[in-house]
């Protein structure tokens, strides 16, 4: 394991006591999640960089999220509240809003900086975390070749929703980023397919994807199930 691959959570501290993530924070988040972000990153000016992280912590801040326990705040009124903010602090590709508003930043990105700034609320969503927690429901859809089509926060909450009741009754004791990191190693299991694919499609309960998705994201149903429909890399 490379010293990059050390999750980063010691900078937390300092990021809210300053108010924003210096740009050596960021690439250094991005490099945790995946070796190659930081390379899209480096485009960002020092300035912006201060200026839209320090709109997340802020927004983060006032919401109460360091006090948010998703494992244990199970109300629908508690993930109505989670979505809006979601919606605020990562922004959309559309308007440049939120964390979208930097180079390199899409929701692989800034679900991580989200748990590095608050890691009891908010998991690390990555193309096969996807593939396990919404599991064999993908086979009912004609999915998209890009992976922009689950780079949405109505995927990420119910996401969130998912790890935090439903496996996370199954998986007690552990934490919201240690839940995600099982449905990434579940989610691998399944692209390998065989036997252990099989042990993971009976082991994880799918949950079907958001309406919104498809209405937004050019996700249409099959016809039939045939086929594998299985979230391409």
């Amino acid at each position: 394991m490379r010293r990059y691959q050390d999750e980063p959570s010691a900078i937390a501290e300092s990021d809210w006591k300053r108010g924003h993530l210096t740009p050596l924070e960021l690439l250094r988040i991005g490099a945790w999640k995946e070796a190659r972000i930081p390379a899209a990153m480096s485009v960002n000016l020092e300035g912006r960089i201060e200026e839209v992280t320090a709109g997340a912590l802020r927004a983060l801040d006032e919401a109460g999220v360091r006090e948010w326990e998703p494992l244990e705040d199970t109300d629908d009124l508690f993930w109505e509240k989670y979505a809006r903010v979601v919606r605020q602090v990562v922004g959309s590709s559309d308007d440049r809003s939120g964390l979208y508003g930097l180079d390199g930043v899409r929701y692989p990105a800034a679900s991580a900086v989200l748990h590095i700034l608050v890691p009891n609320a908010f998991p690390v969503i990555d193309q096969h975390a996807v593939r396990a927690v919404f599991g064999s429901v993908l086979e009912g859809y004609v999915l998209p070749k890009k992976r922009a089509w689950w780079y949405r926060h109505v995927v990420y909450v119910p996401f969130t929703r998912h790890l935090a009741t439903v496996v996370h009754a199954r998986s007690p004791g552990v934490s919201l980023h240690g839940l995600d990191l099982r449905a990434q190693t579940a989610g691998r299991l399944v692209l390998r397919g065989g036997k252990e694919a099989q042990a993971v499609r009976m082991d994880w309960v799918p949950i079907d994807l958001p309406p919104q998705v498809l209405d937004q994201g050019g996700v249409e149903r099959r016809a039939t199930t045939s086929g594998n429909g299985i979230l391409s890399t």
